[in-house]
């Protein structure tokens, strides 16, 4: 998909978000104005483990920001 011009309404930069994997990728294909989507909900899933990777994993296949400001962000409880 490559984007001639740029979306005019917030509706519109979403519907692109959701083609392009990140910022770099957007750009290459003339989105210059790209923001993924935003993360619904934190995990308290320890940085590094099997279940953070899978979350990450998932994050990115729905095309929302990989990291939500509420994640846990160390591996003691």
């Amino acid at each position: 998909m490559y984007v001639h011009t740029q979306p005019e309404t917030a509706e519109e930069l979403e519907q692109l978000s959701r083609h392009f994997c990140d910022a770099n990728d957007a750009s290459r294909h003339g989105l210059l104005d790209f923001a993924p989507l935003p993360c619904p909900a934190p995990t308290g899933a320890a940085p590094g483990s099997a279940e953070k990777q899978r979350i990450l994993a998932q994050r990115f296949a729905a095309g929302v920001e990989l990291w939500h400001p509420k994640d846990r962000i160390s591996d003691t409880a």
